[in-house]
């Protein structure tokens, strides 16, 4: 009698685990034929659940918030419980009211009226239980206890039904293990540093997280494992709103009691960075990733375990292996390999060398939020399910991951789920380390065998992801501007944060989110500025210099128009000149105009070239460039010399001359004579 409407709200679960149950070997239920509901509709949704019980005690009571503000007074409610699910799998089956196990007690069946007589919309269903006969007015419940079925209708006079099922778990008087859960709490956002090295902290990034964090500081008994964007959380460090700076301490409070996992600095392709040859960014990005969540949140993450979305292949897991990952959790479709239907055990996966212990989703829980159009009828189900599991294998130290909705933070979804796993005395919420490490792990004989040898351990490869991208010409790029920035930073050695910047920049080009426009946009915009700024770094234009003397200096100007210290070498070259103190001067440029000597020495007189060039400490690469005309017009030692034995030569031969000359006129004064 719960008719359509019912099933049109279960039906998106029974459609999203259908594969599943194709799989899970049927149950037979102790539903009797009289208790399946009809085909009637009613439409409208004139009553919905806003509040229940979950976990009962054996002598506790059940108890149903009901809106049914919008049914006729005439209308009727009838609340039914059913006996407990003999099978996991038979709770997808009933959720559309389908196969419900036979009937335990009519807990209301009256008209609206009754039990709404002032009319404000709201009532309350009620049913104690008992563990023991004694009270005709509570339900005994004797058994080791059980998820429970509870339908309820709402019929108008011309038999048409609106309703829904819940779900109640009777608790057993002793639990010995609980089921260990993961709770995983996404909190992806796009990059807020921009090409232009701006930080644009948008809207949508700033609600999400603080809807995130007035939801989970309302459950702080709930150790629950975030996964969020270092990027992000510098962005908001960084930012000059006052209200972003009590989001941030809010979210530090938040991490006191939940957990954080290593992320790099930007969500980025593992397996694609690998297949590129780019391991060493990958290494880059979780180191900086470490360090800005380590530095703005004061506490440090987890850094052994790596969530994956199903995009990690084993080129990715070998690589995060060896930076340290032990720990795993993937969705249960990136797994191949022989594996059993239910799989709330960890187990081991392998890559092409790598084996790390992992958790795999179950896509039966993932599914639950969202299917039935009920916030609060989600969460419900999705705390039925956890209950279900644990009762499946009670005796065994079992454990899963449960990945939370990221898209949109929905507090009437998390808040009564939050306070369910809280209270469960079946489920125990813990950090995925502590979540495998004290899970009985899955062996390869069957889900009820034991581990007794490594090798019985099951085991399951990833399946890699369809299409991984491709950052061949990206990776090219980044390299040569790394080169470049790395002579940057010799060349501004005193001014760090100049270098983090552009080191920020280039690693946010990385994330999966941007096209390969996008992060060609953030790695030209840093050639750019890096060229801007070096070459605010100069040399006069060409001149003139003459040297009087073979000694000398030639004086030299080297400009800095960058505003910040530059430490730079400054390469001589001339054929006639020799440098004194070298041809390779490094010098610090503390203003914006250094005046240099430069002591030379001239090999010879007369008119050549001098050839300067700025280079970064590093020689790779050149600053500016300038030649001068140095003009000597100093005598060398040697030339003296030269000219001196010229001067005696010269002498001598005119004393000589002379002589002969005179000798050659007595000769013949003496012949006249005769």
């Amino acid at each position: 009698m719960i008719g359509s409407t019912l099933r049109r709200t279960g039906g998106r679960v029974v459609l999203a685990v259908a594969a599943l149950l194709a799989l899970v070997a049927s149950t037979p239920t102790a539903a009797a034929q009289d208790d399946q509901p009809d085909s009637s509709t009613r439409g409208g949704g004139a009553m919905s659940l806003v509040s229940q019980t979950t976990w009962v005690a054996p002598d506790g009571t059940i108890r149903l918030g009901l809106d049914v503000s919008g049914a006729e007074p005439t209308d009727r409610l009838t609340v039914t419980l059913h006996n407990r699910l003999r099978s996991r799998a038979q709770l997808a089956t009933t959720v559309s009211g389908d196969g419900l196990p036979s009937r335990l007690r009519t807990m209301a069946d009256v008209p609206v009226a009754e039990l709404d007589p002032d009319g404000d919309g709201r009532v309350e269903i009620t049913l104690g239980l008992q563990a023991s006969a004694g009270d005709p007015d509570r339900q005994r419940i004797s058994d080791f206890g059980g998820v429970h079925p509870v339908v309820v209708e709402l019929t108008n006079g011309d038999g048409s039904t609106d309703g829904f099922v819940t779900y109640v778990v009777r608790v057993p008087d002793e639990v010995e293990h609980q089921l260990g859960l993961a709770v995983i709490q996404p909190l992806h956002t796009p990059p807020a540093i921009r090409p232009d090295g701006s930080t644009i902290f948008d809207d949508g990034t700033r609600a999400l997280l603080t809807n995130a964090e007035a939801i989970f500081a309302r459950a702080p008994d709930v150790p629950v494992t975030f996964q969020l964007s270092p990027e992000t959380l510098s962005a908001l460090d960084g930012s000059t709103e006052p209200l972003d700076g009590q989001l941030l301490e809010g979210i530090k409070e938040l991490l006191e009691n939940g957990h954080i996992t290593a992320s790099p600095f930007v969500d980025v392709d593992v397996t694609a960075l690998v297949r590129a040859g780019m391991a060493g960014e990958l290494g880059g990005q979780l180191e900086l990733g470490t360090a800005v969540l380590s530095t703005d949140l004061g506490t440090s993450p987890d850094t052994t375990t790596w969530i994956d979305d199903g995009s990690l292949g084993a080129p990715g897991l070998d690589e995060l292996e060896r930076r340290g990952i032990r720990h795993l959790v993937t969705p249960r479709a990136a797994l191949d390999g022989e594996l059993p239907d239910l799989l709330v055990r960890p187990l081991d996966v392998v890559g092409d060398g790598a084996r790390v212990s992992a958790l795999s989703t179950d896509p039966v829980l993932q599914a639950h939020a969202g299917s039935t159009g009920s916030s609060l009828l989600d969460a419900q189900h999705l705390l039925a399910d956890l209950a279900a599991i644990w009762f499946e294998r009670p005796a065994y130290e079992r454990g899963t991951a449960l990945v939370l909705p990221e898209g949109a933070l929905d507090p009437s979804f998390l808040d009564p789920f939050l306070t369910g796993v809280a209270d469960s005395p079946l489920v125990d919420v813990r950090s995925i380390p502590d979540t495998i490490g004290r899970s009985d792990p899955a062996a390869i004989g069957g889900i009820d065998e034991q581990v007794e040898e490594p090798a019985d351990r099951l085991t399951a490869q990833l399946a890699g992801p369809s299409r991984a991208l491709d950052l061949g010409r990206h990776r090219d790029e980044v390299r040569r501007t790394r080169a470049q920035l790395d002579s940057f930073a010799r060349v501004f050695a005193d001014d760090p944060l100049v270098r983090t910047a552009f080191d920020f920049r280039l690693a946010t080009s990385f994330s999966a989110a941007l096209d390969a426009g996008e992060r060609r946009q953030y790695v030209r915009q840093v050639r750019h500025e890096l060229d801007e700024q070096l070459s605010a770094i100069s040399l006069p234009d060409r001149g003139a210099i003459t040297l009087t003397s073979r000694d000398g200096v030639i004086p030299l100007t080297v400009v800095n128009d960058s505003g910040s210290p530059a430490t730079v070498v400054i390469e001589l070259e001339s054929d006639k000149l020799e440098f004194l103190d070298g041809d390779r001067i490094e010098v610090t440029l503390t203003e914006p105009h250094t005046s240099l000597t430069i002591r030379v020495r001239a090999r010879a007189s007369g008119v050549f070239r001098l050839d300067t060039r700025l280079v970064s400490p590093d020689d790779r690469i050149e600053l500016a460039e300038s030649s001068y005309t140095v003009r000597s017009t100093a005598v060398s030692g040697l030339g003296i010399l030269l000219s001196g034995v010229a001067v005696l030569v010269l002498g001598a031969w005119w004393i000589r001359t002379a002589r002969r000359a005179r000798a050659a006129t007595q000769t013949e004064q003496d012949v006249d004579d005769r």
